[in-house]
């Protein structure tokens, strides 16, 4: 993994160690919210289904400088 580090959070690619961790923050929006569009938790099989994504579509994994996961961003074709 590499990270860009700025003096508060560090930026990487998303890699397959991020999968629990996004998707503990997906799933958080799906319990708490509409953003995520989906009404049921997901699994790590969800990520798996993302995978294929990370390799074509720019996306991101962002840390705090001390070690918390806090978020992610993926892009991915307009359907």
């Amino acid at each position: 993994m590499t990270l860009k580090d700025t003096q508060d959070f560090l930026y990487s690619q998303i890699s397959t160690e991020d999968g629990e961790e996004i998707i503990r923050i997906f799933n958080y929006y799906i319990e708490n919210s509409d953003a995520a569009f989906l009404e049921s938790s997901v699994t790590i099989s969800f990520f798996e289904q993302l995978k294929p994504l990370l390799e074509h579509y720019p996306n991101v994994a962002v840390w705090e400088s001390y070690g918390n996961f806090i978020g992610f961003g993926l892009m991915r074709p307009h359907n």
